[in-house]
């Protein structure tokens, strides 16, 4: 059931609005941090960027 709630919003997710604000969001992190693109600073961004996907499909699941 988990996987099929899990299909279904990455489905909606690709077809849908948020996933393009998703992929502009993520070239943003990825550029502004590639200047700064120490082993450190790495963990930081995946975390951010998890955190931006966390709160796309919060959003979705919300939504629905």
């Amino acid at each position: 059931m988990v996987k099929n709630l899990a299909n279904k919003i990455f489905t909606d997710l690709e077809n849908n609005l948020l996933y393009k604000m998703l992929r502009s969001t993520t070239r943003y992190y990825q550029k502004r941090y590639q200047k700064q693109c120490l082993q450190k600073d790495y963990r930081s961004v995946r975390n951010r960027l998890a955190f931006v996907v966390n709160q796309t499909l919060f959003t979705l699941l919300i939504c629905q």
